[in-house]
């Protein structure tokens, strides 16, 4: 096919290989009109005059050619083109000879990979940027022909790796009334990255509803969102990743205003590191990380990029990060290597490692080779860096003379510039290098500072400086440079340039004296330039001799007479490829083989004559040949001499006859070479298209292990220097009948003899090598070898490279079921073995993707046939057609005419059968359901399609062939669904249905399924009943035989199904249309899940009902883990109703196959998203019950199953003297623990003691230096009691000194974790009983105090001690009381060191009786206090961590049970605590300055004593109040209020009912409490203690919620007050206040009374917060501490209102909270 530019000039270029002779080619071009429209190219052999290619940059009307009317057996072809990022829009009008299958007379458009036809529309947008349209015609009846109108748009099909694109018109406005569409597709496997160059999309409403672009994460229309999807305005948008290999863009505008639009680069992000990669203008940089930056890179990972742009431009390689670790800093076993070319053999620029940032590298070429190889296994994040078209630089061909300049100029360069070029003139010239302007800023003399100069070297990088240029004033250092040879090499790097130079412009040139070259021949001359003149250049010429094959180079010198100069080489260099040999003035030279290379350098003018030098064969060549035997012996030459010789070069070949499944075997056997590897033998592979690939160097130290060598050609060399010789070597060469080069797409690979025993020193290997940017499915399918890695194994390596990383090496059943996938399209397969056992080897399944034949069928009917019908069909064959049903469609096949394929049993020879697809969505893969296979003479029965796609798969052999078959398919509406997902779709959805549809969509399910339908779109003619057009959705089971089918509608218009509908077991959808109006109809998608059900693989459990339950539902899954595993569940949602006991809604796992409690390993219940737990089984079966209630619902659950190593389990070791011994579990018994282990112990040990972990071993994976968790990999966790959710007590993976570690109780839970990588010896660990340090752990409370003291009190408590109390009541209804009497223990952050943590404790059902129940946690609601969020808690109040001297407030609990816990650190010891716990009922004396009293829901009488101390007052405050009371005198049910200490004294306060009363404000510092209910009563009140009488100011203390109002209150406080009240909480929470009542007396009163709100912050500073005064409406407030302070200040004037009143609660502060910490209003507090 023709080739067309794109512009003006095309480069080629022709390369070969030197090791063949005779490529050739031949072109002719020509020069096309491109400007006036589309160009028309004709292809083919263009017999009719009909078939062109046109590219299209403008509207073309296209016809058959003599339209009107046509030729009869035409056949024309057009190939349309669209601009890059365009599509196709063509409109075709035909007359044409019309036939039912359009056999006749036809025109087919094809798309871009001609799949098939497409059905011609009048009007069609075709997606790509191809388009072929083909006419045919017969020998008979024509019509008028076709017109077809085409167009290009924007939108279309983008391939390739990496690519640009942009709106219309851009950079200037794009136009309006545009709807471009592309769909970007990459390689399978791939993913894409979007990077915006520039956006500036007109934004004309909130929601991108004028102009906009939407980018979609599939190819679908109805794919979701990229991102946010849809983007407008004037930032660059941030997309992520897209989640496959397509994505879609859509571009519209409106007509109300327009900007400069949009430009992107996409980058296809390949599994399959590597690749060739293309810059170009539009893409002029790419980034390149290693494989899973920036988390660490797979190990045993090599990944090879070569980066190619546009010619003479460079490559430059910037790199951004790099963290490439290796073991010994020697960049040898993980690196980046950087070469200046395409291949491993171009030169190198640079090799890095470590984290330290490379410079940037430069390219001289077009061209850049990049090698990332890794073969460590500690954590690197790899490296990310940037390959860019260079800004300057680049290679020029010198064939004439040409100017280059710096960049910019004459404009100042930018600072710091770096550029590189390469100036080659033709084979033999040289170059004259004159500088034209030079303004270059050098800091030193002579040009000496590296920055601000041009260096002119010879040849390369490395090459001999010719010059230096620069300027100095305005004097230039050198203005004419000469090379020697045909390529100069000039950088440029600039300096900061703060004096604006411009820089610099040069002429090249190429001399007219040519030297050097090829030559050829038995003999022949040549002498040095000028020669006998003398030469007056500096030269540096290069001959290459080649003589017949089998005889050797004689080098005779005739005449020679060179100057005597320092440095120089003595005239001559005798050059064998890769050896130098240093010669003097002898008279010649002798080459090993048939090629010698003659170079001489000159340094300038010389009027020495030079030389003449004669060449001759008549020598056979010393060693080396091609052998055409496949085995034999090759030996050093000069063996019956007693040794080799210096200086040889020798080259053996042997071609391999069956490169795809036959390898070499070289064996070494006798080796005496010069050590240090001066001398050597390279042995080689050379594939078919020549290229070299290196596999062993031999050197004198070699393990004389055999070599094994898969490639179409052996190749051995041997390469000596000019100093010691030996006697050589000896080694024999066979060809192994396996082995080889292999190509894919799929690839069976097995061991000689399979599945026989394999023979004894059998080496073979494949070398994997398949399609570019593909990756290879690697499994064993069978393995067995000997047991031994010294004897047989199987040795894979990652890539094509016999230095390529080492995936493993596999002996015994190591292979068993092992899979890999490669990181590149290359792997290495080795197998060796010895002469002892044999078994019977391995078989390997190798594939890459790839394509079915077959095509895609399209419309409402069809005929399809086999080939030739009714004729015979053809013998070994097989065709697949795929019929895509048309939405809401289904397909009813008849069979037609004959049916006639071979009778075979089961047909199992030739058959027809039907596959249908259980597709869910037309973007997902497909998974086709086999259906009737069918073949013999009888006519089948219609067939119907289930799903959206059926395929035909027609297979015949090479015995019988009939006539065969011939089908026609019809669609019609409704279906019946079977599978467990799908879509349901009205009639030609999303166009309009049609009218008087009859269409049922029955999805059968089974009766214990649940069925949901999602409707997605839903859109019908509407009236008030439905009476029209309607759907109705049925569940086809009865609840009970009473009741009648559950329905949901009729819907219709606007009245909508609701968007889920969730129903049980079958369910038909019932849609019913009249002959008037319609719309679009509905789509839905629905799935069928059991609850329950049978699980042997990994998974997900989730409730068929999502996102939420359903009342009365019971579900059982029956789990069955492989052998030596058992299931792991990990929650990932778990939201039920919740209950201490989980009594309604639970899910309940047990061991083994039952639901008997004692094999319960845990039930679950309430809200667990803060701590979703990870249930791991103790034998190899476990089931999972889900059961609700008839009640609340929640949102459900979600577990994802996977199986582990049985390991742990439960350690009892409750008897006197017992020890028992935990270890990581190894169960291949190789010293290390195994990957993935999730090990559970829960250890029980006698009642009064507790339990001791002792570490005997503990050798884990450790951190890196980078890790800030000092365990992040394998890791023993601890916990203080008997669950996961227990206290942590510490995670050890590595340690100086073992540790030992002990519980606060008998109970201990350990687990130990390991993850996938990096198995270490493990631990062991005893478990044993030790004496309780802190006594008796359970306690009980009594009328009279008790004291508890730390460890060791009054003396210092010792360290890293635990311990644990739980103090109870025998009374659930009691409280317990605790006051602190001392405190002193080490002070830390959050008490973060030593602490005393009391919390209530509530003794659940599920305690007492030792089930594992977990109810979650309650779900907390957070409420808006004032300008915060905040949580308040009703749960445990007095959870708090205690440390330091100061004293607490005495607690009181809300629960019969406190549980303490006293905890030490290694570190600082004090003297403790001592506290005094007693039962906390009303009944007794409080003498604190706060407190609270309460009485809920019982019956027994309270007397209680409130003491302050002399001079002291009592305030208090009723929080609630109810007595049930028919009295209205209060006399029996009724609280009294006494002043003094006994009911004597003189009444305060009467009351009973339901109103709270007022509060309480003493006048001494007594009362006494008389509470006698008879009936039902409960009471809460708060009391504080003053100095100041009327209930002027105290301190308070709230554990739950109280209230605190002004003195006097409801009524007027008395004048001239200065009260100061202060408030605290427990101090893990926030005090929160809301007013309830505040009146002042009027603005008036303002100046005279008033309340001053004050914060306390975390430092105790007060900070004022709010003045109140008048009859203002306060806000909520949420302090930012536990503490604040109120001053009540009234005025002599009785203007003081009714008061204030206050609600006191603790809260939590919301997340999100932020508190303003600022001190600028802070106070002092006095009265």
């Amino acid at each position: 096919m023709p080739i067309i530019s794109q512009g003006r000039t095309v480069a080629l270029q022709f390369r070969t290989m030197s090791y063949f002779k005779g490529s050739r080619f031949r072109l002719t071009y020509e020069a096309v009109d491109y400007s006036g429209g589309p160009s028309m190219t004709p292809i083919g052999n263009n017999a009719n005059n009909c078939s062109f290619e046109i590219n299209l940059n403008s509207s073309y009307r296209l016809r058959n050619p003599g339209f009107p009317g046509y030729a009869n057996n035409l056949d024309c072809t057009w190939i349309i083109r669209a601009q890059p990022h365009e599509r196709i829009r063509v409109s075709v009008y035909y007359d044409l000879e019309e036939s039912y299958s359009c056999q006749y007379d036809r025109i087919v458009l094809y798309d871009d990979f001609a799949v098939g036809t497409r059905q011609v529309k009048e009007d069609s947008h075709h997606q790509e940027d191809f388009l072929e349209i083909r006419f045919i015609s017969d020998s008979i009846t024509s019509g008028r022909g076709f017109t077809a109108y085409l167009s290009s748009e924007c939108g279309g099909y983008v391939r390739g790796p990496e690519g640009v694109i942009a709106s219309p018109s851009y950079p200037n406005d794009y136009p309006g009334y545009q709807e471009c569409d592309w769909i970007i597709k990459v390689g399978l496997g791939r993913t894409i990255t979007i990077q915006f160059d520039d956006f500036r999309v007109t934004n004309t409403t909130p929601t991108c509803g004028g102009d906009y672009l939407l980018i979609r994460n599939g190819e679908s229309l109805s794919s979701p969102y990229l991102g946010s999807g849809r983007f407008c305005g004037m930032g660059i948008p941030q997309v992520p990743e897209s989640s496959s290999n397509i994505l879609r863009l859509q571009f519209v505008s409106d007509g109300t205003g327009n900007d400069k639009g949009f430009k992107l680069r996409y980058y296809e992000n390949s599994a399959a590191c590597g690749g060739l990669h293309r810059l170009t203008s539009d893409v002029p940089k790419l980034q390149l990380t290693s494989p899973n930056y920036p988390n660490p890179p797979n190990p045993h990972t090599e990944c090879i990029w070569t980066i190619m742009s546009p010619d003479e431009k460079p490559v430059s390689l910037h790199f951004e990060n790099i963290d490439i670790l290796t073991y010994d800093e020697s960049c040898t076993d993980a690196f980046v290597e950087i070469r200046d070319g395409g291949t491993m053999l171009s030169p190198l620029l640079s090799k890095v490692c470590g984290r330290s940032l490379p410079s940037t590298q430069h390219s001289t070429d077009n061209a850049m080779f990049i090698h990332y190889y890794n073969n460590v296994t500690m954590p690197h994040s790899g490296f990310k860096a940037e390959a860019a078209i260079d800004t300057c630089g680049g290679t020029y061909n010198a064939e004439d003379s040409g100017i280059i300049a710096s960049p910019d100029y004459p404009s100042p360069y930018t600072a710091d510039v770096n550029c590189t070029w390469k100036i080659i003139a033709p084979f033999g010239h040289y170059l004259r290098i004159s500088f034209l302007d030079v303004d270059i800023d050098n800091a030193g003399d002579n040009c000496s500072m590296p920055d601000g100069r041009v260096v002119v070297r010879e040849k390369n990088s490395t090459g001999e400086v010719l010059g230096l240029i620069c300027s100095t004033g305005d004097d230039v250092m050198t203005s004419v440079v000469e090379t020697g040879s045909n390529v100069a090499y000039i950088t440029f790097r600039g300096s900061h340039n703060p004096g604006r130079h411009t820089g610099f412009r040069f002429m090249y040139n190429k001399s007219i004296e040519v030297c050097g070259g090829d030559l050829t021949g038995w003999t022949g001359e040549f002498t040095s330039p000028g020669y006998p003149h003398g030469f007056s250049h500096r030269r540096l010429c290069t001959w290459k001799i080649t003589v017949p094959e089998g005889r050797r180079v004689k080098l005779q010198l005739l005449d020679i007479d060179l100057p005597h100069e320092p440095f120089d080489y003595r005239g001559f260099v005798y050059h064998q490829c890769s050896g130098y040999l240093m010669a003097s003035l002898q008279q010649s030279f002798n080459s090993s083989m048939n090629i010698m290379t003659v170079v001489f350098i000159s340094r300038g003018h010389s009027a020495s004559r030079g030389f003449r030098a004669r060449w001759s064969s008549d020598d056979p060549q010393e060693c080396g040949g091609t052998l055409m035997d496949t085995s034999g012996r090759i030996s050093s030459p000069g063996g019956h001499m007693g040794g080799y010789n210096h200086s040889l070069y020798c080259i053996w070949t042997v071609p391999n006859p069956f490169p795809s499944n036959a390898s070499f075997v070289v064996h070494v056997t006798d080796l005496h070479i010069e050590g240090h590897c001066f001398d050597y033998i390279m042995i080689e592979g050379v594939t078919a298209n020549g290229e070299v690939i290196g596999i062993q160097s031999v050197c004198s130290d070699y393990n004389m292990a055999p070599i094994v060598v898969p490639y179409p050609t052996l190749r051995i060399s041997f390469i000596t220097d000019s100093s010691v010789n030996l006697t050589g070597w000896n080694l024999t060469y066979s060809l192994s009948s396996c082995g080889g080069m292999v190509h894919g797409p799929q690839n069976t690979l097995q061991s000689p003899n399979y599945p026989s025993n394999y023979p004894d020193d059998t080496h073979c290997a494949w070398i994997l090598q398949y399609e570019e940017g593909s990756q290879i499915d690697f499994s064993f399918v069978d393995f067995l070898l000997e047991n031994s890695l010294d004897h047989d194994y199987v040795l894979l390596q990652n890539g094509k490279s016999f230095n390529s990383p080492l995936i493993g090496r596999y002996t015994g059943t190591q292979g068993a079921n092992t899979n890999i996938r490669t990181m590149t399209n290359a792997l290495i397969v080795q197998f060796h073995t010895d002469s002892s056992i044999n078994q019977r080897g391995f078989r390997v399944q190798a594939s890459t993707h790839s394509r079915g034949c077959g095509g895609i069928i399209l419309g409402m009917a069809r005929n399809i046939s086999s080939r030739g019908f009714p004729d015979d069909y053809d013998a070994n064959t097989e065709c697949v057609w795929e019929v895509h049903v048309m939405v809401g469609y289904h397909i009813v096949f008849t069979f037609l005419e004959r049916f006639d394929i071979e009778t075979s049993t089961n047909c199992n020879n030739d058959y027809l059968q039907f596959f249908h697809s259980g597709q869910a969505h037309t973007d997902e893969a497909l998974a086709w359901i086999p259906d009737q296979k069918l073949c013999g003479k009888q006519m089948p029965s219609p067939v119907i399609s289930r799903g959206i796609k059926v395929k035909l798969l027609f297979h015949t052999n090479e015995a019988i062939q009939g006539h065969g078959f011939k089908v026609s398919y019809v669609l019609q509406c409704g279906n019946n669904y079977t599978s467990d997902f799908g879509n349901i779709a009205s009639p030609a959805y999303p166009n309009s249905y049609p009218h008087d549809a009859v269409c049922d969509y029955r999805i059968i399910a089974p009766s214990d399924s649940y069925v949901r339908i999602l409707f997605t779109s839903f859109e019908l003619e509407g009236s008030s009943s439905c009476h029209y057009d309607w759907v109705i959705v049925t569940e086809e089971q009865r609840r009970n035989r009473w009741s009648r089918p559950r329905t949901w509608g009729k819907y219709c218009g606007r009245d909508q199904p609701p968007p889920l509908v969730t129903a049980r077991g079958s369910v038909t959808i019932s849609f019913r249309s009249d002959h008037s109006i319609t719309g679009s109809g509905f789509f839905a998608n629905y799935t069928v899940e059991a609850c329950g059900g049978n699980l042997t693989e990994p998974g997900v459990i989730e409730l068929p009902t999502r996102p939420y339950y359903h009342n009365s539902m019971y579900c059982i899954w029956d789990i069955t883990a492989p052998d030596n595993k058992v299931p792991h569940l990990k929650f990932n949602m778990l939201v039920l109703e919740s209950h201490t006991q989980c009594r309604y809604d639970s899910i309940s796992i047990y061991d083994g196959l039952t639901s008997d409690d004692s094999k319960l390993v845990s039930r679950l219940c309430g809200n667990h998203t803060n701590d979703l737990p990870i249930i791991v089984g103790r034998e190899k079966q476990a089931r999972v019950i889900f059961r609700t209630d008839g009640s609340v619902t929640r949102d459900g659950f979600r577990a994802v199953l996977e199986f582990t190593y049985a390991c742990g389990g439960n350690v009892n070791i409750s008897r006197s003297g017992a020890m028992e011994t935990i270890r990581s579990l190894d169960i291949n018994n190789d010293g290390n623990y195994e990957p993935l282990l999730n090990c559970h112990w829960v250890i029980e040990g006698l009642e009064d003691q507790v339990v001791t972990l002792n570490f005997t071993r503990l050798v884990l994976e450790p951190p890196t230096l980078n890790d800030t968790n000092p365990c992040p990999y394998d890791f023993v966790e601890v916990r203080d009691g008997p669950s996961p959710d227990s206290e942590r007590i510490g995670i050890y993976c590595n340690a100086t000194s073992l540790p030992s570690v002990s519980a606060s109780s008998n109970v201990m839970f350990i687990r130990f974790r390991s993850d996938s990588a990096n198995q270490f010896a493990g631990f062991t660990a005893t478990v044993s009983n030790t004496p309780h340090p802190c006594g008796t752990s359970s306690l009980q409370a009594t009328n009279e105090s008790q004291a508890l003291e730390s460890p060791g009190y009054p003396n210092q408590y010792p360290v890293s001690t635990r311990c644990r109390w739980i103090i109870q009541s025998p009374n659930e209804n009691d409280k317990i009381h605790i006051e602190i009497n001392d405190m002193n223990l080490e002070p830390s952050p959050l008490c973060g060191r030593d602490q005393l943590y009391i919390s209530e404790y509530v003794r659940t059902e599920a305690s007492s009786s030792s089930l594992p129940i977990s109810s979650g946690q309650h779900r907390r609601y957070p409420l808006r206090i004032g300008q915060h969020m905040a949580y308040f808690s009703y749960g445990n109040q007095l959870a708090h961590g205690y440390c330091g001297t100061s004293i607490p407030h005495h607690l009181t609990s809300a629960t019969n049970a406190v549980e303490l816990r006293f905890i030490s650190d290694e570190r600082t010891v004090a003297s403790g605590f001592r506290l005094h716990y007693s039962i906390g009922n009303c009944n007794r004396t409080f003498n604190g300055s706060s407190g609270s009293i309460q009485n809920s829901g019982s019956r027994s009488s309270c007397f209680s004593t409130i003491a302050a101390p002399e001079g002291s007052f009592i305030n208090i405050y009723f929080n609630n109040f109810y007595i049930r009371n028919g009295d209205s005198e209060c006399g029996t049910n009724a609280m009294k209020i006494y002043a003094g200490t006994e009911a004597t004294g003189e009444p305060v306060m009467i009351a009973c009912g339901w109103r709270r009363p007022n509060p309480v404000f003493s006048t001494g510092n007594a009362l006494f409490i008389s509470y006698t209910p008879r009936q039902y009563g409960r009471f809460s009140l708060t009391y504080s203690t003053s100095t100041q009488a009327g209930g002027c100011g105290g301190s308070l203390y709230v554990d739950r919620r109280a209230t605190l109002t002004s003195p006097g209150y409801p009524g007027p406080a008395a004048t001239g007050l200065d009260c100061m009240f202060t408030i605290a909480v427990t101090p893990s929470k926030h005090v929160a206040l809301r007013f309830q009542d505040t009146d002042f007396g009027g603005p008036d009163s303002c100046n005279s009374t008033f309340l001053e709100v004050y914060d306390i912050n975390p430092s105790g500073q007060s900070v004022l917060f709010n003045t109140i005064c008048g009859m203002e409406n306060v806000a909520p407030h949420l302090a930012p501490s536990y503490r604040m302070a109120l001053r009540y200040v009234t005025g002599g004037n009785n203007q003081t209102g009714q008061g204030w009143s206050v609600t006191i609660r603790p809260a939590i502060p919301h997340e999100s909270t932020v508190f303003d910490q600022s001190t600028t209003r802070e106070q002092e507090i006095t009265n």
